[in-house]
């Protein structure tokens, strides 16, 4: 019962969420004490749970950058792509269609693919959308989920390398202009 709200940690995680918050996590360390006095075990089990944790952050935030984008989404290219084929051939996509039509049994998508509108039927062909991505990622494999994994990598590093270039930069500022923690908590001793 609880395996239904749950998945497993794959290599999606891995690569695209615990390396950029575990990155994150080493680029705050010389922002450290001097001295921690932390056990090297400890030291790693704090790293990988602090990167998990950092990684699922950077993670929400590079999913938001993303969607505020000016940049055309892929179900926008998708919905235009089955209403009106630019970049492939007819046929190709005549067959696409009708086998998702017929396999998950979407039977309220009309029959002539090009009656459909892009943006008054953007849910009916989302619906496509919708299933064929859930089958092909219904196991986790796939060169689909490798790539994502990839992409979404390489977004993490960008926020993670963002925020710790702005965080340094915030530190090298406040050395520069003598600004002190006893300056702004004058009750720290």
């Amino acid at each position: 019962m609880i395996e239904e709200g749950t998945r497993q940690f794959d290599l999606y995680d891995l690569v695209s969420v615990l390396i950029p918050g575990s990155t994150f996590t080493v680029g705050l360390a010389p922002l450290l004490p001097a001295d921690t006095g932390t056990p090297s075990t400890a030291g790693l089990v704090i790293l990988l749970l602090l990167g998990f944790v950092f990684g699922r952050g950077i993670h929400a935030v590079g999913i938001q950058l993303e969607s505020h984008e000016a940049a055309t989404s892929h179900r926008e290219v998708f919905r235009k792509e089955i209403a009106n084929t630019t970049n492939l051939s007819d046929d190709v996509v005549d067959r696409f269609y009708d086998t998702a039509r017929d396999k998950f049994e979407l039977d309220f998508l009309d029959t002539d693919r090009t009656q459909l509108d892009p943006d008054r039927d953007a849910s009916d062909i989302d619906a496509i959308y919708d299933h064929v991505r859930s089958y092909i990622h219904i196991d986790a494999r796939g060169r689909s989920r490798t790539f994502q994994a990839v992409l979404d990598f390489c977004r993490g590093m960008m926020v993670a390398s963002a925020i710790l270039s702005f965080i340094y930069l915030a530190y090298a500022v406040a050395l520069i202009t003598g600004f002190t923690a006893s300056s702004w908590a004058p009750y720290i001793s």
